[in-house]
Order: C-alpha cells, then structure tokens, then sequence
C-alpha cells in the first residue's frame, strides 16, 4: 500500500481548495450529484460544502482528513477507495 501520509496537510489543501476557479468546479460537480452521495477521496471534504450533508458520506483512506470533515459537521468514514465497505448499490451517485 502507498504511503498515504506524505500527501498534502489539512492545511495545505485548504489554501489550494480555495481558489475561485476550484469552487466553481465544485459547485459544477455538486449539481450533477442526485441522491445519496458518496464521495471517495473526498479530501477535507469541499465538495460537501455544495452537497447535503444528510445526503452525503465522504471517504478518504487520511485520518487526519477524516477528523478535519468529522469536525466541520461531515458524515465520513476513513477507508481504502480500492477496498471500500459497502455493498454495491448502496449510493445514487459515486464521485
């Protein structure tokens, strides 16, 4: 398995999210998202910030930026994108 812990920092990729061009790639993307929403490598959880959250699961395989969404209020759970644990079917839309 790659070494996970070398990527961005929380606050790193916040400052990189940030920019007007990013938010307008998000919010394009939050609005083809119908449903139940899960977001794998969800990241510090941007896209949530357009999305319900009751609606939404965001995934990233980062504790660290897994405590950052549990903090903001982001339904999440820290696992692999290869090896994730639900059944098939379980979302309308996969990001």
């Amino acid at each position: 398995m790659p070494n996970y812990e070398n990527y961005y920092s929380v606050e790193h990729l916040k400052e990189e999210m940030s920019s007007s061009i990013q938010q307008q790639r998000l919010k394009e993307m939050a609005a083809l998202c119908e449903g139940t929403v899960l977001d794998v490598g969800a990241g510090i959880g941007e896209l949530e910030t357009f999305l319900d959250k009751s609606q939404t699961l965001a995934v990233d395989i980062k504790t660290d930026y897994v405590a950052y969404m549990e903090n903001q209020g982001i339904y999440t759970k820290a696992a692999d994108a290869e090896s994730l644990p639900f059944p098939d079917k379980s979302f309308d839309t996969v990001v």
